[in-house]
């Protein structure tokens, strides 16, 4: 991806003087990078591996040794603020200089080093990212995403970042804008869904600030939950201890407000006198959520997992929902909104209070004394402030005041005397009267209670059962979700809205007639159902019953609560009815009463290209991509609009824009292939088509061929087929319902095209429909037995899904044998083998596969098959020989180890070698290097020193032996094998007394 440059976008404001302007442009940063190694070339899928990340790839491995790479940056700068984006890195901003200071506002890590923490594995630490959906750190956490910049008449300037993740295909946009004089950074986030169907949503806002001890969080709140959102605790302390700072969390900790009143929270640096505020509208933006990793040489471990330096980061994220378990719903054409303000603060000492957009505020007040001192941080200059102390807090009169001028560059102070220990109203105004601030003294938090878990009901109703299939719905567990909405109508057979959203989850998965049968159903119950009568229109729409749709859209229309969506689906049926003029004015309807509706917006804009309207469409595009820099459809009948037909430079403009160009591009020819013009489609394909020389996809050709179909131009569209099914690609995989013709119409005329059946099966088994997808498969196989992919696929449907271990290992076999350098396969032939009791075989299998860069899934597993098969001196050379980079959270590299220290240990200790069996019972406590893995705050070791006390004790060193027990004997509860090797420590002291 390259980056657009749209420096000419105007404003209406008057422009700035170029000394005082905020500038945005485009630059390279070298940095020490480990790159990742290549992406599995196989598919995962939700309903086999409970992936939810599928069409993209899985990112799981990573090299060993930097390098210096220069990466393309986007550079956003005033007077106070140097801000660095990283396009290629999911737009994540890389660093944001306090130019006051000198000092970063977020963590900068000094590499490029990905983990194993993301949704599809890569994941580099620092700055901050965008965490759109589907869920957790997001599908382009280490991918392109779409990105441009804005320099504007007024002065400002924009780095916009954005992206439509291919999973549910919401599109989010975030404006980062920079004002002259201002010492913020002005957030403007937009997630919409652009799709005829519900979408979940999920969104966060992931600001990385340093990690050490002498770092506070800042969250006004008296209530936190942790990330599974059941259990509740105190804030900022619980059993005394001030969990604000970050020293006094000795694990990893994941919590969030609830139901914070507050608009701002942050984070402070006590050895730097720094720290950064998050400032939005808390009805707007509920989420705020802090992490640590805790203090522990376990968090230091995972951390050096992540950089070179042994730095690392806590975390403070923004959201609109309330925790990262929660999942918003989109219905077709809606959209949710918010702006938020990030700023850097210094010389406050111990952190803030309180905080606005314009100033952050710290009250001291000295211990024993009526002395205090409020200290003021402003986002600007405002010369001439007042500050002033009020007691009692309703007092009319200042007990302190002070005129000031606040600038970003120095914090001000008023030292005052307090009349008594009691609130005092702090308040900040500007020299024209301005409030700029004005809270009481201490902050008065409001007391939240922890609320009530729900309670199951003993008899699920059919209204329970259809909420707990929405649930799943949001949470992307498609199968789970279907079960509970044929639970809820096998209760209530007519139950409307349990017809009407399982109707919308077969729309997802294209089980078209069944979801037009299921609407016709619920219309029965409630013909008034404005949802009920658009999703039919969908349905039919899709069968290419034009009237019919015509016929839904009307009613829906008619239900008045959703019309503007009935409006935009009857102007998609008339536009492929070639009636214009009237689609036109339907997509008028819609904008009146939904001006920001993007997907209208480019129906519009491709109606007014259909009936030539020169004039309206070139003042509709000047308005369109001023508001929406990062959308294709626009630029794309801007460049048809000029000669008909697309240009090269065209081409590159759109490649260059777009984050997954393949993707991206592929979703605008569809936007027109909708409405009935293939031509244009046609001609967007052939851009693709053109700048594959040397990419190699076959997706251009594809479309592209189907798109000829459509205009009857059948021999044009056989030549692409021939040139699609010739590119042998990888990683071709397919979600979009849409995408079922265009490879349905490929088969038609080319029924042996393999390589299309492989597609064919991916697709629908993204559709959620794994019993079509494994038909498709074997007949890619039996077209073509090299389609290593396609064996893959029937094994791990044969293993995760039919149970069949068999098949699975004669579908892995094949597989190997198609591509014998894939070590995936034999990973996953190897759990086959131990599945069947066949451990030697599986070791055998591990053993003899290529040996270059073998993956650390692979050594993990050939070393836990050993320690299976109780030679654990072999598990332990096998984890010494790599470096180890661990999934977050997982121990198992460690536990593998230890263990296999107790096994041998063991061993030694039945044959009296007792010295020899002391050093693997210690070394069973500790936690070498090359594991990626730190002892815990809370380990769980008495196994260990039990059986360090039976051996000194065999040894006649009774002391040491007593105390070996009592250190098991006083371990953490922890899980029941640890309560067990306690119990016989607690034993044997009694035993011993």
């Amino acid at each position: 991806m390259m980056i657009c440059m749209l420096a000419g976008i105007l404003s209406c404001a008057a422009p700035a003087e170029d000394s005082v302007r905020a500038k945005a442009w485009e630059d390279t940063l070298t940095l020490p990078t480990y790159p990742p190694a290549p992406d599995d070339l196989n598919p995962h899928f939700r309903a086999y591996e409970n992936a939810v990340y599928y069409p993209y790839t899985l990112q799981d491995r990573f090299t060993t040794e930097p390098r210096d790479v220069a990466h393309r940056v986007l550079i956003l700068e005033n007077e106070f603020l140097r801000v660095t984006f990283m396009p290629d890195i999911g737009g994540r901003i890389y660093s944001a200089l306090d130019k006051t200071t000198g000092e970063e506002l977020f963590y900068r890590n000094k590499v490029i080093k990905p983990g194993y923490i993301a949704l599809r594995g890569a994941w580099v630490n620092g700055g901050v990212e965008w965490n759109n959906g589907p869920q957790n750190h997001t599908v382009t956490s280490f991918a392109p995403v779409d990105a441009s910049f804005v320099n504007h008449a007024d002065g400002s300037a924009s780095v916009v970042i954005g992206d439509t993740e291919a999973v549910n295909r919401t599109r989010w946009t975030a404006w980062i804008t920079l004002r002259p004089g201002k010492a913020y950074l002005e957030e403007r986030i937009r997630i919409e869904n652009e799709t005829d169907l519900p979408q979940p949503f999920y969104f966060w806002n992931n600001a990385k600030f340093i990690h050490h001890d002498r770092v506070r969080f800042i969250v006004p709140a008296s209530l936190m939950v942790e990330h599974g959102g059941k259990h509740y605790y105190p804030w900022p302390i619980r059993d005394g201890v001030d969990l604000s700072y970050v020293k006094n969390h000795h694990e990893p900790t994941s919590l969030f407000a609830v139901d914070c009143p507050f608009d701002f929270f942050g984070a402070y640096d006590l050895k730097r006198d720094h720290g950064v505020v998050i400032y939005a509208d808390h009805k707007e933006l509920v989420g705020k959520k802090i992490w640590t990793w805790g203090m522990s040489d376990d968090a230091r471990a995972s951390l050096a997992n992540l950089t070179d330096d042994d730095t690392g980061d806590i975390e403070i994220q923004s959201g609109p929902l309330a925790t990262q378990e929660d999942y918003g719903l989109l219905l077709p054409h809606e959209r949710v909104e918010w702006q938020e303000w990030w700023y850097p603060i210094h010389s406050l000492r111990d952190g803030f209070d309180y905080a606005t957009r314009d100033v952050a505020l710290r009250v001291e007040r000295t211990k024993g004394s009526k002395r205090a001192t409020v200290r003021v941080a402003a986002t600007a200059s405002f010369p001439g402030a007042s500050v002033a102390v009020y007691q009692p807090v309703d007092a009319s009169a200042a007990r302190a005041e002070k005129r000031m001028d606040l600038t970003p560059a120095k914090t001000q102070a008023l030292d005052f005397d307090l009349a008594d220990a009691g609130p005092a109203r702090i308040s900040v105004r500007g020299a024209d009267g301005t409030d700029l601030a004005s809270f009481v003294s201490p902050l008065q938090i409001p007391a939240v209670s922890t609320p009530d878990m729900p309670k199951e009901a003993e008899t699920a109703s059919a209204e329970s059962k259809y909420l707990g299939a929405m649930k799943h719905f949001r949470g992307l567990a498609p199968t789970e979700s279907r079960a509970d909405f044929e639970a809820a109508l096998a209760t209530d057979p007519g139950y409307a809205a349990a017809l009407r959203d399982l109707a919308a989850l077969d729309l997802s998965e294209a089980r078209d007639q069944s979801a037009a049968q299921r609407l016709t159903k619920a219309l029965e119950r409630n013909p008034d159902d404005s949802l009920a009568w658009y999703y039919l229109g969908v349905a039919r729409l899709r069968m290419d019953d034009l009237e019919g749709a015509l016929d839904a859209a009307a009613h829906t229309i008619r239900t008045v609560d959703r019309a503007e969506i009935g409006h935009d689906l009857e102007g998609q049926a008339l536009a492929r009815q070639g009636k214009w003029d009237r689609a036109l004015e339907a997509f008028d309807e819609t904008l009146r009463s939904a001006p920001g509706d993007s997907r209208t917006q480019d129906h519009r804009l491709i109606a007014l290209h259909a009936l030539r309207n020169t004039e309206a469409l070139t003042a509709t595009l000047l308005r369109t991509l001023d508001a929406r820099p990062l959308a294709l459809v626009p630029r794309l009948v801007k460049a048809f609009g000029q000669n008909g037909s697309l240009t090269t430079a065209a081409a590159q403009e759109f490649l260059h824009l777009a984050g997954w160009d393949e993707f991206m591009i592929t979703e605008a020819a569809l936007e027109f292939a909708d409405l009935g013009r293939y031509d244009e489609a046609a001609q967007i394909a052939a851009l693709l088509q053109n700048a594959d020389a040397t990419r190699g996809r076959p997706l251009p050709y594809y479309f592209g061929a189907y798109f000829l179909h459509r205009l009857q131009r059948d021999d044009n569209a056989r030549a692409l087929l021939v040139r699609a099914a010739a590119i042998k690609a990888d990683y071709v995989f397919l979600k979009r319902p849409e995408s079922l013709p265009v490879l349905q119409y490929a088969l038609s005329v080319q029924p042996n095209d393999a390589r299309a059946w492989l597609y064919l099966g991916s697709l629908y088994a993204g559709l959620n429909q794994t019993g079509v997808a494994t038909g498709a498969w074997k007949r890619a196989v039996e077209i073509d037995s090299a389609l290593s992919v396609a064996h893959r696929n029937l094994a791990v449907d044969a293993w995760r899904r039919a149970k069949n271990l068999p098949e699975a290992e004669a579908q892995f076999r094949a597989a190997i044998a198609a591509a014998p350098d894939d070590q995936t396969l034999y990973r996953d032939l190897a759990h086959v083998l131990v599945e069947q009791n066949r451990a030697d075989e599986a070791i055998t299998v591990l053993e003899t596969m290529p040996q270059h860069d073998r993956r650390l899934d692979v050594i993990q597993l050939l070393a836990d098959t050993h320690l299976r098969q109780d030679a654990p001196a072999n598990a332990l050379k096998v984890l010494a020989s790599t470096r180890f980079t661990n999934r977050e959270g997982s121990r198992a590299t460690w536990i593998t180890f230890s263990s296999a220290h107790l096994m041998q240990g063991r061993k030694r200790f039945d044959a009296n070698e007792y010295k020899a069996a002391l050093e693997d019972f210690r070394a069973s406590l500790t936690y070498p290097a090359n594991l990626g893995v730190g002892r815990p705050a809370h380990p769980e070791e008495s196994e260990s020193y039990y059986w360090i006390g039976l051996t000194l004790e065999k040894l006649n060193r009774l002391d040491e032996a007593r105390k070996a027990f009592s250190r098991s004997a006083e371990g953490p509860d922890g899980s029941n094998h640890q309560k067990e090797f306690k119990a016989k420590s607690c034993a044997w002291i009694a035993d011993h007394r």
